[in-house]
């Protein structure tokens, strides 16, 4: 009995690390990359419309970095971006995070869009 119990749990974390691979997998397929170029600013956008959510990452060189700069950026481009896809609002996904590399620093926002039903 003991070895069927054994047996059955190797087979369910089995199914189980594979279903969760798969679906990894297929989301990141479907996750569209809009990059956006200024003379100074990078603003990338990484899409999953299956899921309704967006990374927005602003990158600039980290000398000129301004938080509140950072966070306009990419509040008016939510904003558009809202509209353009059809959707009614967003919400906020988490705390934003700021990194900041040798050269370059880079602000993400993470966010949910909703339909009107």
């Amino acid at each position: 009995v003991t070895g069927m119990l054994c047996a059955f749990a190797l087979f369910g974390q089995t199914t189980n690390e594979t279903t969760i691979e798969q679906v990894a997998k297929k989301t990141s397929s479907l996750t569209q990359t809009f990059v956006e170029k200024d003379r100074l600013t990078t603003l990338t956008i990484s899409y999953t419309q299956s899921i309704d959510e967006a990374l927005f990452t602003y990158s600039i060189p980290s000398p000129l970095f301004e938080q509140s700069e950072a966070m306009k950026a990419i509040r008016l481009r939510v904003n558009s971006f809202t509209k353009e896809h059809g959707y009614y609002f967003y919400t906020y996904l988490g705390a934003d995070v700021t990194k900041f590399d040798k050269d370059l620093a880079q602000y993400t926002s993470h966010f949910k869009f909703l339909t009107q039903k």
